[in-house]
């Protein structure tokens, strides 16, 4: 049957969360965030006389301790990735599309919406579906290869479904030659595969993040830049587990 408001038990989501947890870290906690969203929103519905059984089911669909895909792209991946002609139309909008996350930090639903009207005096300017409560707005300087890639996205109105956007994206990277053998959480275990087998959407994001703090960011900035409310969300992003020592600190180890 349909689910209804008294089948979200405490048990009964302890049972989803269990199954959330042997897939992908992201895609749990996207379905987690879409159940959580869905129960709030019945209960704030005028129809619904019915409170949820569970008051806790906000804490419980959170995924705290669900572990993060610690995968990027780095400097020479992108280097094979940009240098890849697309060979059909579809390639050719999704490569465009995940080089704009990768040299904006933006999400794949915000770049979905992007335009040379976003573009003014060399910047691009936009405000994140996903925190524009708070008002966030993020600015980042353009280049021309960013613009390009804009241009075939909003001229281009064919629109690819995320399944579809990542498995396009794999393939893309397997003929890249993203090969390298790469350890990271999937299904509920850490799984070692080649690099082009771990790519899905939020790894744009993810490079993007972990490569400007690589670089020499500072966190708080790329925060900013990744339009995150707060710090603590961009460290979830940094894939990379290098830490630079000082001088001292290297010969003392």
């Amino acid at each position: 049957k349909l689910p209804a408001m008294d089948d979200f038990t405490e048990a009964n989501l302890n049972k989803i969360v269990e199954k959330l947890q042997q897939k992908a870290p992201n895609t749990a906690r996207q379905a987690a965030s879409l159940i959580k969203s869905t129960i709030t929103r019945m209960l704030e519905s005028d129809d619904c006389n019915i409170p949820v059984p569970c008051k806790r089911y906000q804490k419980i669909l959170s995924l705290e301790g669900c572990p993060t895909t610690k995968t990027y792209m780095g400097v020479e991946d992108l280097k094979k990735y940009f240098h890849y002609e697309p060979q059909n139309e579809r390639e050719r909008i999704c490569h465009a599309r995940y080089a704009v996350m990768m040299m904006t930090g933006a999400r794949y639903s915000d770049v979905r919406k992007f335009t040379r009207a976003n573009i003014q005096n060399g910047v691009l300017t936009y405000v994140p579906q996903k925190t524009k409560k708070h008002r966030t707005v993020v600015s980042l300087p353009v280049s021309d290869a960013l613009v390009h890639y804009i241009d075939i996205l909003s001229q281009n109105e064919s629109m690819y479904d995320l399944p579809k956007f990542n498995e396009t994206m794999r393939d893309i990277c397997r003929k890249c030659g993203l090969d390298e053998e790469v350890t990271y959480f999937w299904g509920g275990k850490y799984i070692t595969r080649p690099k082009w087998q771990a790519i899905r959407s939020h790894l744009g994001r993810a490079s993007f993040v972990t490569n400007m703090l690589k670089m020499g960011l500072q966190i708080h900035e790329v925060s900013k830049l990744a339009g995150h409310t707060d710090v603590t969300m961009t460290s979830r992003y940094n894939a990379s587990t290098e830490v630079k020592l000082t001088k001292e600190a290297n010969d003392f180890i």
